[in-house]
């Protein structure tokens, strides 16, 4: 349950730091940064989880 509950945390982070800086800078550019960087994050999650926290599959 490790490398879950670090991806939740790091999720967390990632989102309530993209809510606070595209709330004091709302130019469309920078929320596509936020959003490809987001984007970016939890695909590499996915492949992590699929490739080697849980290769057998995952389920709680």
């Amino acid at each position: 349950m490790k490398p879950l509950a670090f991806v939740i945390f790091q999720l967390l982070v990632l989102g309530w730091a993209a809510f606070a800086h595209i709330r004091r800078d709302p130019s469309p550019l920078y929320k596509v940064a936020w959003a490809g960087a987001l984007g970016g994050v939890i695909g590499l999650d996915v492949w992590y989880f699929a490739n080697y926290a849980y290769p057998g599959g995952f389920s709680l």
